[in-house]
């Protein structure tokens, strides 16, 4: 079994999980990636992907993002509201 990648980080999961924490989260963005399983490294730089994607923002860290107003629109069409 090969060790995770970035691109087995779904988009989705990462969207939520910024929208959750900017909704008043206790853990940061990539510490609940890495709860969910995904080892610290990789769940960097899928944030970090996205983050140059305009999909999420960030302040000084990316551990701490936060979805934009792109990746909120991509957010509700991947979880099946009207685009």
């Amino acid at each position: 079994m090969r060790s995770p990648q970035r691109k087995d980080v779904p988009v989705e999961l990462v969207l939520a999980y910024a929208r959750d924490w900017k909704a008043g989260g206790a853990d940061g963005l990539v510490h609940r990636l890495v709860q969910h399983g995904f080892p610290t490294k990789v769940a960097l730089a899928k944030v970090n992907q996205l983050i140059g994607l305009r999909l999420l923002e960030c302040g000084t860290t990316a551990f701490y993002s936060w979805p934009t107003d792109e990746g909120l629109a991509l957010l509700h069409t991947l979880e099946g509201g009207a685009a």
